[in-house]
């Protein structure tokens, strides 16, 4: 939406329509993902369609990409916010660091900014991180098409804190592995 890609928990939409009959049915998306976009007007909307057979799982049909634009196109510009702490900037992909958000439903949250500026859709995951020098699990894996922006987080596992005796995040050291989703070829393993 407006360039950025949601992320897994952003939109719900699963429709069942059993064979000969019809649905009518939407495409729900949180509210969290535009106040944590600063989304105030949407303009376009971009998806695909993946269809499969309910029982048997076989894919019917890979949708093309669709794109759908508002009265808002072409009168209102999307601005996006890449302020805070540069981690990387190479090969045409960007991840900022914002903030650390202590309230997430998990435990706390590493909040980051991606921009995918190359000409293929990638996967950003991490690998290795360690928070106040302790091992920790990080759950991330965002998926950007080309020329998308996201605010997503890296997600540190309460229980994990705990154990360690993490109250406070003093500094966290992390690798970031990035790869082409559609083919899983790497196109980036950065240093620590």
């Amino acid at each position: 939406i407006n360039g950025y890609m949601c992320n897994s928990g952003d939109t719900m939409f699963s429709a069942d329509v059993e064979p000969g009959k019809k649905t009518n049915d939407s495409i729900a998306i949180m509210s969290g993902f535009f106040e944590r976009c600063g989304i105030e007007t949407i303009t376009d909307i971009s998806f695909s369609f993946h269809i499969f057979e309910s029982e048997s799982w076989d894919t019917v049909v890979d949708s093309e990409i669709i794109n759908i634009y508002t009265s808002a196109h072409g009168s209102y510009t999307q601005t996006y916010d890449d302020s805070g702490t540069l981690l990387l900037d190479q090969n045409d992909i960007k991840i900022i660091y914002k903030e650390l958000d202590a309230d997430s439903i998990l435990g706390t949250s590493i909040v980051l900014y991606m921009e995918n500026n190359t000409d293929q859709p990638i996967t950003v995951q991490q690998d290795g991180l360690s928070v106040n020098g302790f091992m920790i699990t990080g759950i991330i894996s965002t998926e950007l098409m080309p020329g998308t922006k996201s605010v997503t987080d890296i997600t540190l596992l309460g229980n994990e804190m705990e154990e360690n005796g993490i109250e406070t995040v003093e500094n966290a050291e992390l690798r970031f592995h990035i790869f082409n989703t559609d083919t899983w070829n790497t196109v980036l393993d950065t240093e620590a």
